[in-house]
């Protein structure tokens, strides 16, 4: 097994373990977190499906050479998208800052290609910064 391959186990172990466990805290409750976002839930979750269209297009388009690297990226995604759910917004800009390295890697190691990696974490790190409300949504 590739080291690419083990990596790639662990972190579907590690994200399937946290989703059927809640990720609870170290006290063993399950409480939302208390930061309040700077957007609604709605254009939270618009701003993830506009990340997973861009990642199913660059994987059409030859973009992401590897099939994999797609699904970990769109499975990244759908993470973000059940914290946006549960109300988690620091769990889910902490994410959002994990989705923008997971691309920076799939880039490095070659599975996509520059260009669109720096495109998708520009995106990504900007969505970030509306959430916390550190850039406004609206002009």
């Amino acid at each position: 097994m590739t080291i690419k391959h083990r990596i790639t186990f662990i972190l579907a172990i590690v994200i399937g373990l946290g989703l059927l466990s809640g990720f609870s805290h170290a006290d063993g409750t399950n409480q939302t977190n208390a930061t309040e976002p700077a957007v609604s839930t709605e254009y939270a979750k618009s701003n993830i499906q506009s990340l997973k269209s861009m990642v199913e297009s660059y994987s059409d388009s030859g973009k992401i050479t590897n099939p994999e690297a797609t699904r970990h990226m769109l499975l990244h995604l759908t993470v973000i998208e059940y914290y946006v759910d549960q109300g988690m917004w620091d769990k889910a800009i902490h994410q959002m800052e994990q989705f923008e390295s997971l691309v920076k890697q799939h880039e490095k190691i070659g599975n996509m290609h520059g260009l669109y990696s720096s495109i998708l974490q520009n995106s990504t790190r900007f969505m970030k910064w509306q959430w916390e409300g550190v850039v406004p949504t609206k002009p």
